[in-house]
């Protein structure tokens, strides 16, 4: 079981890095929980690279599993935007 872990997550950084960032929801639907929170972290650091460049602060200040559990939750309710757009959706209000 490890092993797939190992070549999900290799599958996953090779899909982000060749430039997928867009994955619809019958894709997310079919990952591992493992290969989501990837997902989400990849999203999140690109955001902290951002911020780190002069760019806003990041948006996102919760962890990767809570943007992964909101995210499987409007996903089972219907939500059908990919999961990127989502996400994006899902930042902390500015205080």
């Amino acid at each position: 079981m490890t092993r797939w872990r190992t070549l999900a997550a290799f599958g996953m950084t090779l899909l982000l890095a060749c430039g997928r960032t867009s994955i619809d929801r019958a894709h997310w639907q079919h990952m591992s929980p493992d290969e989501k929170t990837l997902y989400v972290r990849s999203l999140l650091g690109h955001e902290q690279a951002k911020a780190s460049k002069g760019g806003h602060p990041p948006a996102h200040s919760r962890p990767a599993k809570a943007y992964v559990r909101a995210m499987d939750a409007a996903y089972a309710q219907g939500e059908s935007r990919d999961a990127d757009v989502l996400f994006e959706t899902m930042s902390t209000p500015p205080r």
